[in-house]
């Protein structure tokens, strides 16, 4: 009986994600989660609980970077302006 009970706690751990809105200055910038390739900024991520790592790339310009917690149900909006080199 304890299974079952393993089970549910895996899906409610599954269960446990919030939404990351990530805009870019200037808009089209590359977007990281974890150094891994997720799309263009303007975007919009649901992400697993726990920290994740948000890069913002774009050619001719410095990267921007953010450490972050996510919560379940948590909502962030990132605005990474970035410098030119």
């Amino acid at each position: 009986m304890t299974k079952p009970a393993e089970g549910a706690s895996a899906a409610a751990v599954a269960e446990v994600k919030g939404k990351i809105v990530v805009t870019s200055t200037p808009d089209g910038a590359d977007v990281y989660v974890d150094d891994a390739f997720v799309g263009n900024a303007p975007a919009t991520l649901t992400l697993s609980g726990g920290k994740h790592t948000v890069k913002v790339s774009r050619q001719g310009y410095k990267d921007w970077q953010k450490e972050l917690s996510v919560f379940a149900g948590s909502e962030l909006n990132l605005k990474a302006a970035l410098e030119k080199n």
